[in-house]
């Protein structure tokens, strides 16, 4: 996981669940299994809906959908669904299109002049509609300052999106990588509310909770009935967090219940259909479900983000939908409109892991007795892929550009090839052995379609894996930050417990009065600082809650936060002068070089840290 944990209205990448599940046969065994996973996950409460192209499985709500209240989560309990609401976004732009309002190609600068945004490539590749659906063009993600944003009052479309147009510049020429952000949508629901005259909130209820039979969906708080609404609580299932109201609806403000998702899941089994009447037609759907720009895209993939509707791959079978998350609740919706099943699942916690158990044993039991797809044939590698792709790979896709500082050093991955297959070994986990579905594709080994790919775009060398694009590197650039961070680690334990032993003697008055005081000072301040700055982040990150109103926000801690990271180059960059100097006759000779070594550690770090803008971050701009 990322230091800066951005899980709201974002997808959910939690890690996998390290045990097999039994497979349940039965509603009854399935339930017991659900129940055991929340109690060992300390997760409240839950909502389900499993449903086939006719009829519903079974919709439940297990345990609690408030602590306190000592209240029972039900079939009718609302939860938060996080970036599944980004789902109606792409459904209402496809609506006007087959009703020829609009056009998935439309600049967005001429369907909508108001909206500001930067792309240096408006000329020749402007923004257009389908970008903002698919998450190409370029624009970083929300900043903190629009996640900490929580006024009850709505406030209209128009002024979100004013707010959080500091995310809105392109990073790379639109229609190439991808880079999840959740600007996007809600631009392109501000055109659709442009086109329709009415607020975008009322068009969906309108055109599509109504006909679908989402009774009880909303964007808003259900301030007549707060009872149904469930009370969402931190990843120790125990804190609550309080209710948020999302700066831009259209990204992840629905509520709603597990009766209502079994009524969209059929909507999208039936391709569309609500009780013999066609809400769209089958090809929207199918458009809906595959990407159609992007690097993946022009590798000829079908499988990626489409029009916020992505492929997964759970139990060796594809399936389409969407999941998100919000402060304190976690979703997943999924159906696989060739097997003709799919399920929704809310739960009021943060627990990542019982959340991906969950959806393994939902998949499984709705799979249990239909065929799986058959595996592609083995297929020979380009003979022209292993000289020229082979190496060192860094994603070149950060979705938060203030956290690019971290993916450099932490998304290495190391590309080679057998002839049929590709070997990726990353950084961060086990390597894994990647079947080639053709020449320049591959796919998981138990994926049923490719997934990952191959290109060159203007000299680039470029690795397109699902929602993330890696860059080829030289090794340098590997090798470096390894032996440099290993180093600097080193050499900053060895001050802190260094510290541990001069600093009590110095207190006490037994350290010699020309022994180097300062410099020794130096290096163990820049230690201290940096170790602060990054001990105060984690202890947020498992409050989503507290991240956003501490960080957020001009608090005493993003204020300290910013205060510690000018202090660490300032004491690094210090540091080294000092121990150039000429230093006191008793200073031994262990210290200052010790203090010389560590100082210019710190100080490489620090001017790295500044490079990427963390030096002196402002979170809250």
């Amino acid at each position: 996981m990322r230091l800066l944990v951005l899980a709201c209205l974002l997808p959910v990448l939690a890690a996998a669940a390290p045990d097999t599940l039994p497979p349940t046969q039965n509603t009854a065994e399935l339930e017991q299994a659900l129940r055991r996973l929340l109690a060992e996950h300390r997760i409240p409460g839950c909502g389900v809906a499993l449903v086939t192209r006719t009829q519903d499985v079974w919709i439940a709500g297990l345990g609690k959908a408030h602590l306190t209240a000592d209240r029972d989560a039900t079939p009718d309990t609302l939860f938060r669904i996080g970036s599944t609401s980004k789902t109606f976004v792409a459904l209402a732009v496809l609506k006007l299109q087959e009703e020829g309002r609009l056009n998935l190609n439309d600049p967005v600068r001429t369907r909508a002049p108001g909206l500001t945004f930067s792309n240096p490539w408006e000329a020749s590749d402007p923004v257009r509609i389908v970008h903002l659906l698919e998450h190409t063009a370029g624009f970083d993600d929300l900043h903190l300052k629009d996640y900490a944003h929580n006024d009850p009052d709505p406030i209209p479309l128009a002024d979100g999106l004013a707010h959080c147009a500091t995310s809105c510049v392109s990073r790379w020429r639109p229609g190439t990588l991808m880079s999840y952000c959740n600007a996007g949508p809600p631009m392109a629901a501000y055109i659709v509310q442009q086109v329709t005259g009415i607020p975008f909130e009322e068009y969906v209820a309108r055109q599509f909770f109504e006909p679908i039979g989402l009774h009880t969906a909303t964007y808003f708080y259900p301030a007549d009935n707060p009872e149904q609404l469930a009370r969402l609580y931190a990843k120790d299932g125990v804190t609550p967090q309080p209710y948020w109201h999302i700066l831009v609806r259209p990204s992840g403000a629905i509520n709603a219940s597990a009766r209502d998702m079994a009524a969209y899941l059929r909507f999208f089994l039936n391709r569309g259909e609500v009780d013999s009447r066609a809400l769209l037609q089958p090809e929207s759907l199918e458009r809906m479900e595959r990407p159609g720009t992007g690097l993946g895209a022009g590798l000829g993939l079908t499988t990626g983000y489409g029009l916020c509707n992505y492929t997964s791959e759970r139990g060796g079978v594809l399936w389409h939908g969407h999941n998100g998350g919000v402060n304190g609740g976690l979703t997943e919706m999924a159906y696989s409109p060739d097997l003709g099943v799919g399920y929704a699942f809310m739960i009021n916690s943060e627990n990542g892991a019982g959340f991906e158990q969950i959806a393994d044993l939902l998949a499984a039991f709705l799979t249990r007795e239909l065929p799986k797809p058959p595996l592609p044939p083995p297929a020979p590698v380009d003979p022209e892929l292993p000289p020229q792709f082979s190496g060192f790979y860094k994603l070149a896709s950060s979705r938060n550009a203030s956290l690019r500082f971290l993916d450099w050093v932490l998304s290495e991955a190391h590309l080679s090839f057998h002839p049929s297959h590709l070997v990726a070994d990353p950084l961060l986990g086990p390597a894994r052995l990647l079947p080639a579905v053709s020449p320049r594709t591959f796919r998981s080994p138990e994926g049923p379609a490719a997934t990952r790919g191959f290109t060159e775009v203007d000299g680039r060398r470029l690795y397109w894996a699902g929602m993330a694009t890696f860059e080829q590197v030289p090794p340098w650039t590997v090798w470096t930050p390894r032996v440099v961070g290993g180093l600097w680690l080193g050499l900053s334990l060895s001050t802190l417990l260094f510290g541990l032993v001069w600093v009590p003697r110095w207190l006490r008055g037994r350290l010699e009065p020309d022994s180097g005081l300062f410099l020794r000072s130096c290096p163990l301040v820049a230690a201290l600082a940096c170790a602060v700055a990054a001990g105060m982040f984690m202890a947020t990150t498992r409050n989503t809650s507290l991240l956003f109103a501490r960080y957020g926000e001009p608090t005493l801690w993003s204020i300290a936060f910013c205060g510690l990271t000018v202090l660490f180059l300032l004491a690094a960059v210090v540091g080294v002068l000092a121990a150039l100097r000429r230093p006191p006759v008793s200073t031994r000779r262990l210290v200052r070089w010790h203090a010389l070594f560590a100082s210019l550690l710190h100080t490489v770090v620090a001017l790295y840290l500044l490079y990427w803008g963390v030096i002196g971050w402002r979170t809250w701009t």
